[in-house]
């Protein structure tokens, strides 16, 4: 059996053992909860690498690139951004297959699935 490791346990782990830490062990200094500060540079991070990953896919086949580039950058925005990427990995993944994908969700909201 192999573990698995997603993209968001180093975010979760970079954010909350520093503060983890800060508060709960008395010899670690105050600023060292200013480390957690890597957790969300790591997340930027896995995001601008999905974001390349799905539009080179996209571009390779000959559509349109679903994803903006500037969403990443606006608190809030950079959480949409992540369900699109799923998504759309997901949506091109599935036509590649000949396999048609129904995800409630994301269609229900134009956000989520338009490619804009």
């Amino acid at each position: 059996m192999t573990a698995v490791v997603t993209p968001s346990a180093p975010f979760v782990l970079g954010v909350a053992v520093p503060q983890a830490l800060r508060i709960f062990d008395p010899d670690v200094p105050g600023w060292f909860g200013w480390f957690s500060l890597l957790g969300v540079v790591w997340i930027y991070i896995v995001q601008f690498r999905l974001y390349k990953t799905v539009n080179e896919l996209y571009r390779q086949a000959g559509m349109k690139e679903p994803l903006v580039i500037w969403w990443l950058f606006v608190p809030g925005l950079n959480l949409i951004v992540g369900l699109r990427q799923i998504h759309f990995l997901t949506q091109f993944w599935a036509k590649k297959q000949g396999i048609t994908v129904d995800d409630v969700l994301a269609d229900s909201i134009p956000l989520l699935s338009a490619n804009t």
